[in-house]
């Protein structure tokens, strides 16, 4: 919708991949009305093998080249090394946001986690480590009361969440996101990047076996990071919340469902759309499932 309106017109390239269908339709519809100068859409396996790996890497290797060329710049194997690191290093500082929410209660609610993950979406990196590491400072210092008042600790999973209105939702009705399994959550920074080995292998490497959505196959492989999850996190509710037509997400939730049986942990599915419609509802339905929980 930005895109037809032109308000993205400032933009120099278009990049996606083809995750699902919707995605790669979207592609189509951006390459054939949007006069963005440069448009990509990298071919990204779904399985992870060492042939996966290879495919993917010489995929990455050719869209290296084709930057170069569009762009009249050089892309060198030190300057991709230095950018590694640096995002190496920003995924570590969240990943120690994230661990403290281990703590009873934890010291940042679920809606301010989103909306710190969000902002590392857009910012210059940069400026958004000094960010973070000044937010780390003050919450490693701080003191913590000793009681979450028996508000049941809930991982938020499933479909693509950039809304931090959603959390809010949650949170206002009595549960305390502790744990997320999102893209826009920690699926963005929760495993590094190889730093000894060849650039472009090393990040092929990293984005087909990181913590892993529903593209992925084996499911297996995701229902048991899950859990881990769950465990290590002390999750006692799972909200699995799916946008309207994601067939991924609403295709694997009986797979993922068992998985959390298994653990005794109640699992709430809630069906949504892209923007914050019908939350009296949505409100009414998450409030029963705590009720349950306590």
């Amino acid at each position: 919708e930005e895109g037809l309106k032109g308000n993205l017109a400032f933009m120099d390239g278009f990049v996606t991949t083809n995750s699902c269908d919707h995605i790669r339709r979207l592609y189509d519809v951006w390459a054939r009305y949007i006069d963005t100068p440069y448009k990509k859409i990298l071919s990204q396996p779904c399985v992870t093998t060492q042939t996966c790996i290879n495919y993917f890497t010489e995929e990455l290797i050719e869209f290296k080249k084709e930057l170069e060329n569009h762009f009249q710049v050089e892309i060198s194997e030190s300057s991709l090394r230095a950018s590694i690191k640096l995002f190496n290093y920003m995924r570590s500082l969240l990943k120690r946001i994230y661990n403290l929410r281990k703590l009873d209660p934890p010291p940042l609610s679920g809606e301010e986690v989103c909306q710190v993950v969000m902002a590392g979406m857009v910012l210059p990196k940069e400026e958004y480590i000094s960010l973070l590491e000044a937010l780390l400072q003050g919450l490693e210092s701080r003191q913590y009361s000793l009681s979450n008042n028996g508000r049941p600790r809930l991982m938020v999973i499933g479909s693509e969440l950039d809304n931090p209105a959603y959390l809010k939702l949650i949170e206002d009705s009595g549960g305390l996101v502790v744990a997320d399994d999102l893209c826009c959550g920690g699926r963005y920074f929760w495993d590094l990047v190889a730093e000894d080995k060849d650039p472009l292998e090393a990040l092929a490497i990293r984005y087909l076996t990181k913590l892993p959505c529903a593209r992925m196959h084996p499911a297996s492989s995701r229902v048991q990071q899950l859990k881990a999850l769950a465990q290590e996190f002390h999750i006692e509710g799972v909200i699995y919340q799916s946008i309207k037509f994601c067939d991924l997400h609403a295709g694997i939730f009986p797979v993922i469902k068992m998985g959390f049986d298994e653990l005794g942990i109640p699992v709430l599915k809630l069906e949504r759309e892209y923007l914050l419609a019908g939350a009296g509802q949505t409100r009414t339905r998450i409030q029963a499932f705590i009720e349950v929980l306590k």
